[in-house]
């Protein structure tokens, strides 16, 4: 079961940040330690965001809200 909490924190950052961010830009926001294995434990909620319809990926690692793509 995922932490809906947490799909919902991160999807604010990522619209509350009005430009596009990489994974560990999201976990800088969400206070994580600077460690690779937060920023690489980052990148698949951030990809189910984008299969959800809530993020969009812009680039491979660079995602953006859905509405702010362009």
């Amino acid at each position: 079961m995922r932490d809906e909490a947490m799909y919902e924190r991160i999807a604010g950052v990522v619209t509350a940040a009005g430009r596009p961010l990489r994974a560990r830009d999201v976990c800088d926001e969400l206070g994580m330690p600077d460690a690779a294995k937060f920023t690489e434990a980052m990148r698949p909620k951030l990809k189910r965001l984008v299969a959800d319809g809530v993020l969009a990926q812009l680039e491979p690692g660079v995602f953006t809200a859905v509405g702010a793509a362009s």
